[in-house]
């Protein structure tokens, strides 16, 4: 379901229902830096255009009582095997060290203040 439609309370189809907004994340080519950074630009805006959307929702009285990004870790993915990257930490396969990558210190920060700040994509 698209986070813009998002049942409202006192329709039908949101009589009783609590929603939690599971697995959402971009599937992503991130790039390892040598400085050790990832730079997922793309990965933030895909997360703050979303989180706004949820906020939005919320606003007109959503039910929405939680939202979970799609993975901590970049994973195997039956699809795409390791070719793509999902989420916030970026993981080498080879060594498996992880690295935050921008969009989960972006996230983070939104957790730690518990406070949301609506961003322009940067393109």
């Amino acid at each position: 379901m698209s986070t813009r439609r998002f049942p409202r309370r006192g329709s039908r189809s949101a009589t009783g229902t609590r929603i939690h907004v599971t697995e959402n994340g971009p599937s992503l080519e991130d790039v390892l830096d040598p400085a050790g950074r990832v730079d997922d630009a793309d990965g933030r805006d895909f997360l703050d255009a979303h989180l706004a959307a949820i906020h939005d929702a919320i606003e007109q009285s959503a039910p929405v009582d939680g939202y979970f990004t799609w993975s901590l870790l970049d994973d195997f993915e039956l699809a795409w095997g390791y070719s793509q990257r999902f989420d916030i930490v970026y993981v080498d396969f080879e060594t498996q060290r992880r690295y935050v990558k921008l969009s989960g210190h972006w996230h983070s920060d939104i957790i730690a203040t518990n406070r949301f700040e609506f961003r322009q994509p940067l393109h």
